[in-house]
């Protein structure tokens, strides 16, 4: 028996040097990124009454930004460029089983003629796998039938016209589409993790329960 316990100690040791465990895999703490965006107080409320611990930074993200927690929330209402470092901690975690969520609104800044890939949370979904276009959307009326929509009956929204949002990448699923079908939030598995964006952060703001259902699952 001791023997067994050994070599599964060693196993165990073994498979965390590979990577094969990984600790985003275990944390339910979020970071959420304040040098690009903000949280509003409702969203802040609902996630720490869930006994989720919220971590803040306000510079670039970086490895060791996201080395404690298991997701990290991106709402992209400035206009403050990612940079190639970001973007590479940023997938490194999420390949690596971590969770990422991207909310906000593109068609504004592409109303104002700039360059709708160069909006900040585009610069990352370039890499990532997704875009948030310049076309606005409708009303958020249509939802599927996910676990990562329980407990919502309707999707509200009260701020501006979301985005349209699609994916770069092959197994996506939309998670809430307007009274047009158009899609404006998305989820797509990314190696080990996971991605949803968001076609404008009211609509999580709006619609806490959507986050921690996010961060719960």
């Amino acid at each position: 028996m001791k023997r067994l316990v050994t070599c599964v100690v060693l196993g165990l040791l073994a498979a965390c040097s590979n990577n094969s465990i990984n600790p985003q895999l275990y944390s339910r703490d979020i970071l959420v990124d304040l040098y690009h965006g903000s949280i509003d107080p409702i969203s802040k409320s609902a996630i720490e009454s869930c006994g989720i611990q919220i971590h803040t930074t306000d510079a670039p993200i970086t490895d060791k930004t996201l080395a404690a927690v298991g997701a990290v929330w991106i709402t992209s209402n400035a206009t403050r460029d990612f940079e190639p470092s970001e973007i590479k901690s940023i997938q490194k975690f999420i390949r690596s089983g971590g969770t990422a969520i991207g909310s906000g609104q593109a068609w504004a800044w592409a109303y104002d003629k700039k360059e709708v890939s160069k909006y900040p949370l585009n610069q990352l979904g370039k890499t990532v796998g997704f875009l948030i276009t310049g076309q606005n959307a409708g009303k958020p009326v249509n939802k599927e039938s996910s676990p990562y929509l329980m407990g919502v009956d309707s999707v509200s929204q009260t701020d501006w016209w979301p985005s349209r949002v699609q994916s770069e990448v092959n197994g996506f699923v939309p998670l809430i589409r307007d009274e047009n079908m158009r899609t404006i939030a998305i989820y797509f598995p990314l190696g080990r993790g996971r991605v949803f964006v968001f076609g404008h952060e009211s609509l999580l703001k709006d619609n806490p329960q959507i986050t921690v259902n996010i961060l719960q699952l």
